[in-house]
């Protein structure tokens, strides 16, 4: 499936005909080796991979894509992808011209991906949406307005790739837009979950005075089925009113999530505000969040826009002393 995936993604973006192969069709002059395989390139570059690593390079005229196991593979591709494929043309070329390669250890590496779809369903792609999606096989996603639509076209499709979701909507009735929280099953045990509106009263159906819609947070916690660690995430949407409604918002998010649990976390979402306004100064400076896209040394297009109108209003923030090490950020 991720051989199928990496081909369909690379074929548009490269303008590529590709196709996949098992490894007893005959060997070819260019080929890119995902897994292990029974090339001597393969073996080649396995060599310089140790435990809980992955990696990718060019060995001869071929590129590897490997991990010390399948799950670690996975990661490689993630990596790949949007360190390479999704780079410049110019970026890819030279990458190849000169032969170079990128191991790093993935061991404890944890992907989170925060995705505003759009509540207007009929005017979006949900194949574009699920593939987009599909290219990076997040551990984790938080969507943003998510209607009953948009939950049960992805719940379709992601159900068939290992995740399940939590979050309800936002109005009296569970449904209307949700800040769902989509995991996957075989990497996370889910300890516990809920959906919290953003005023004093966070259990009912409500919103702060000044609000166009009511706002909410969806906030899971997680043990890691690998080495049974802990961790909460929490998933996001300001209002798009004012500056003052969505200061007041980002303290009940933060007081929720705390009241909810006291685990490290990481929140993600639509917050609706740049990095010059008081609520993000609020959530840096008087909350103590970092901001992941900062921190991380590697980045795919760290300064691009997040919202098609331009600016940058959706965030990756790890909570204060969280033991979260960001290693790559991407747009």
């Amino acid at each position: 499936a991720i051989a199928e995936n990496l081909a369909e993604t690379l074929g548009t973006a490269w303008k590529f005909d590709m196709k996949v192969v098992a490894d007893t069709a005959e060997a070819s002059d260019f080929e890119i080796l995902l897994g292990e395989t029974n090339r001597p390139e393969t073996a080649t570059f396995k060599a310089k991979i140790g435990e809980g690593e992955c990696g990718y390079g060019v060995v001869g005229h071929k590129i590897v894509i490997l991990g010390s196991e399948d799950a670690y593979t996975e990661k490689a591709v993630s990596i790949f992808l949007s360190l390479v494929v999704f780079a410049t043309r110019n970026t890819a070329v030279k990458y190849m011209d000169n032969g170079l390669e990128n191991i790093v250890s993935v061991k404890d590496m944890l992907s989170v991906m925060s995705y505003n779809v759009r509540v207007d369903y009929g005017n979006n792609n949900i194949s574009l949406v699920s593939t987009m999606i599909r290219n990076y096989m997040p551990d984790i996603l938080g969507v943003q307005e998510a209607d009953s639509e948009w939950m049960g076209a992805l719940t379709g499709r992601m159900g068939k790739n290992g995740y399940a979701a939590v979050g309800i909507g936002r109005d009296s009735d569970g449904t209307g837009e949700r800040t769902a929280i989509f995991y996957r099953k075989d990497k996370f045990e889910l300890i516990d979950h809920k959906t919290m509106w953003l005023t004093d009263t966070p259990d009912e159906v409500s919103k702060v005075e000044g609000s166009e819609s009511r706002r909410i947070v969806t906030v899971a916690t997680f043990k890691r089925l690998s080495d049974g660690k802990e961790f909460a995430y929490a998933n996001t949407h300001l209002d798009n009113s004012t500056e003052a409604v969505r200061e007041v918002q980002m303290r009940y998010l933060d007081q929720h999530i705390k009241s909810f649990t006291d685990l490290p976390f990481m929140v993600t979402g639509d917050f609706n505000c740049d990095r010059s306004s008081t609520t993000y100064k609020i959530a840096t400076e008087e909350l103590g969040y970092e901001n992941c896209s900062i921190l991380a040394p590697n980045a795919r297009n760290r300064a691009n826009a997040t919202f098609v109108a331009g600016g940058i209003i959706d965030y990756c923030f790890r909570s204060e002393g969280a033991p979260f090490d960001p290693y790559l950020y991407a747009v």
